[in-house]
């Protein structure tokens, strides 16, 4: 199965039993299977149906789905006033703003009737949150500057605040804090500024960060961006200094909510921050290892990799654990295997070669003969990199840091170290040296013979040998094409970057749009954004800002377009998709929905 292609399977029983038995979310989980051709048929009738029954259960995200399917025909005739309501119900029902992204869709809202056009028409209608969205939602035309057209860009300014204030009153909470950063701009009305405070208590109810906000504008300001461009007529209206810290106290103690001081529910990222904090010691104080393990056990459960690592080391070296090697290499594995290419769902095995002759830097694998060390070194990657950043020095942590840092020093004359050793470890250096001189040599030598015996991954790993811009001597080149044509997908990219940029080939549009699209459909979200560039006549070709400019075909546009929608890369919207007819629009999604399909069942055959 291609890299980053959906699994094909069957629907789970117990999903379908739910759905079955009534279980709205399920049922909407089961729309959303048909209406993406997961592990089933594409099937946008069957998955209406689906989407239907969950709505009657007042669903929101369900209701949204209907009104998609009633806005662009989708498994069933297009119906914009069944849309309308549609959106209204879901407004109605959901506490918090309506999502612009449905399975992977734009929610446009643009209903494209006479009485129902669009954000405006919805915010003229009186829908607190179209009226926030028309001024800070997606924007459905280009946003002028007043270097460009400064009449323009006073009236784009003065609908800004009109919409604003107006969400403001309908009780719209995302539209509070931009009411009272309007006010204390000198932006509002005479009778605005004695409410100035009011409406950041009122953002305050939704969002406790605002305290921060509130200290930014006691007395006296600070010299920070926004207080340097407050008005001086609105400067005191909020609290003074005095009242600083217990607002600080506010902010401070949202801050430990969004970080999170439990293990449920806390993301992997605030999980390993917290392990790091406690790992590096708080401020003065020293290092908490147990403290940090937990966290790093959480967020390692989560997927975080460095975590692993971490915990890898804490066992490896007896911090704040028995030493454990076992458990070390263990830790160490779970986290090579989630070591990916920049893009891909492929393990990154010259990562890996830098990680795993760390611990063999450090003496953890002393105890294996030579063949016993090639042979673990062999089964975790067959890659090499000469300039291995394990022999770069830094091992500071732990007793064994000393000799580790003198090993380093002798592949690297730069690395610092502290002191002298003494002869015993003199000796233990010395042998560990040459250990790694003639793992080094063994471990190259086989990638090159994997390489010539023609293995994609090897050939990929023996191109990054060569120079490639500097020196043009096409080697480099001649393994990634070796790879690539096998279909090896990091291969791909790295050939299409080749051509496309002069880094090691001429630049060559057809060559590198050829390798691009190889690589997008090889499942590489990297290659995919730049397709979509080249497609779309937004890539920079060559020694920029010397390339010339390609203006895209219609057919090339709307093929951009599609892929983005399929990959989700809505990044850089083009003017020109905003100005699709809702024909255009659906063709796109349909074009998308082959897309998918193609990315899943390519065999990254080149064309």
């Amino acid at each position: 199965m291609p890299p980053g292609s959906f699994p094909l399977m069957t629907i789970p029983k117990k999903l379908l039993e739910q759905a079955k038995a009534g279980k709205a979310q399920a049922q909407l989980e089961l729309g959303r299977l048909h209406a993406e051709g997961r592990g089933v048929a594409y099937d946008m009738e069957e998955a209406l149906a689906w989407f239907e029954k969950a709505a009657d259960r007042d669903l929101p995200d369900a209701v949204l789905e209907v009104a998609l399917a009633h806005e662009y025909g989708l498994g069933t005739d297009r119906d914009y006033d069944a849309a309308f309501s549609a959106y209204m119900r879901a407004a109605r029902l959901r506490q918090d703003p309506l999502p612009f992204t449905i399975r992977g869709l734009v929610l446009t809202q643009s209903l494209c009737l006479d009485q129902h056009r669009g954000q405006l028409a919805l915010a003229e209608a009186g829908y607190a949150h179209s009226q926030w969205s028309y001024v800070y939602g997606p924007k459905r035309k280009g946003n002028p500057t007043r270097e460009v057209n400064p009449k323009k860009w006073l009236k784009s300014q003065a609908e800004a605040k009109k919409w604003t204030r107006r969400a403001a009153m309908l009780g719209y909470p995302p539209a509070f804090i931009d009411m009272s950063c309007l006010i204390n701009r000198g932006e509002g009305e005479p009778s605005d500024v004695e409410n100035l405070h009011g409406w950041y208590l009122k953002a305050l109810e939704h969002d406790k960060s605002i305290a921060k906000l509130i200290c930014k504008r006691s007395e006296p300001m600070t010299a920070d961006w926004f207080s340097g461009r407050a008005d001086p007529a609105v400067t005191g209206i909020v609290p003074r200094a005095e009242s600083i810290e217990a607002w600080n106290r506010v902010w401070s103690e949202s801050r430990q909510d969004r970080n999170g001081t439990s293990l449920d529910g806390m993301s992997a990222e605030a999980a390993k921050r917290l392990g790091d904090l406690h790992y590096r010691g708080k401020g003065d104080s020293e290092p908490d290892y147990v403290e940090a393990k937990k966290w790093y056990l959480c967020a390692a459960g989560r997927g975080c990799q460095w975590s692993m690592g971490q915990l890898a080391k804490m066992h490896l070296n007896g911090l704040g654990v028995a030493r454990d090697a076992a458990k070390g290499f263990d830790w160490l594995d779970r986290q090579f295997a989630v070591v990916f290419c920049n893009g891909t769902r492929i393990v990154d095995q010259r990562i890996l070669f830098h990680w795993a002759l760390r611990p063999v830097v450090e003496g953890h694998l002393d105890h294996l003969d030579e063949e016993q060390l090639f042979a673990w070194l062999q089964a975790r990657t067959h890659a090499s990199e000469p300039a291995c950043a394990a022999l770069s020095g830094g091992y500071d942590l732990t007793e064994s840091s000393a000799a580790a840092n003198h090993v380093c020093k002798a592949f690297r004359p730069y690395v610092f170290v502290k002191g002298k050793l003494d002869e015993a470890t003199r000796k233990v250096v010395s042998v560990r040296v040459k250990r790694i001189t003639r793992l080094l040599a063994r471990q190259e030598a086989a990638m090159i013979a994997r390489a010539e015996a023609g293995d994609a991954p090897s050939q990929f790993w023996h191109a990054a040998f060569f120079k490639r811009y500097k020196n043009r001597s096409g080697m480099a080149l001649r393994w990634l094409l070796k790879s690539a044509e096998q279909g090896y997908s990091p291969a791909q990219h790295e050939v299409a970057k080749a051509y496309a940029d002069g880094d090691g080939a001429p630049v060559s549009v057809d060559e590198a749009r050829r390798w691009f699209k190889a690589a997008s459909l090889s499942g590489d979200t990297w290659a995919q954004g730049s397709y979509i560039q080249v497609l779309a006549g937004t890539y920079y070709w060559g020694d920029y800002p010397k390339t010339p400019e390609r203006l895209p075909s219609k057919e090339d546009l709307f093929e951009a377009y599609a892929w983005s929608i399929a990959t989700e890369e809505r990044t850089n919207e083009s003017d020109a998709w905003l100005k699709y007819s809702p024909e255009q629009v659906l063709a796109a999604y349909r074009r998308a929905d082959e897309i998918r399909r193609e990315i899943t069942t390519s065999g990254s055959v080149v064309e």
